[in-house]
């Protein structure tokens, strides 16, 4: 064996060390308030982390937004404005800082309700850009708005089924 692979083999090694010890060692946070509480929801702070309030869960089963959360974005000028991106159920905003959510309806159709929305990138200096990697209709898609969300158009496609696209930045 080469040094290059020696040296490229411990290199995966610790990466994968550095990226996995911490959940093999970390524990569930209960509070102690309410220690039958899932947990599920949107929770907000305003004291830098000390305490947080349960601001905002959607179904009484415990499913954040009919589905899994999969990135969040807050508004780069309006604070109470989060975009938030849900594994098959689209993309959700809300205007009062989690206090309350409403599903983001594409009005030219480009975005699919039941869009895997992996991440979210919105332009600071122009806030009314955004960026959406998503998953809809079998093909992984960038989508991009000028118009804060209310309609898309799509700027790239997967050129293969079943692949996925994880990531986007402005």
């Amino acid at each position: 064996m080469s040094l290059k692979v020696v040296l490229i083999t411990i290199g995966v090694l610790l990466f994968g060390l550095l990226v996995f010890l911490p959940f093999i060692f970390s524990e569930r946070l209960v509070s102690p308030a309410a220690p039958d509480q899932n947990g599920v929801g949107v929770y907000k702070s305003v004291d830098g982390g000390m305490t947080w309030a349960l601001k905002s869960r959607v179904d009484e089963r415990g499913v954040v937004f009919p589905s899994a959360v999969l990135s969040f974005v807050f508004h780069p000028k309006e604070r109470n404005i989060i975009f938030l991106g849900t594994k098959g159920a689209g993309l959700w905003v809300s205007q009062n800082g989690g206090e309350s959510w409403a599903r983001a309806i594409d009005i030219k159709g480009a975005l699919k309700i039941s869009a895997e929305v992996y991440d979210i990138a919105v332009n600071r200096l122009r806030p009314d850009e955004m960026y959406l990697a998503v998953f809809q209709e079998n093909l992984g898609r960038v989508l991009k708005s000028a118009d804060g969300g209310r309609s898309f158009a799509e700027v790239y496609a997967v050129p293969v089924n079943r692949f996925v696209v994880f990531d986007v930045e402005v």
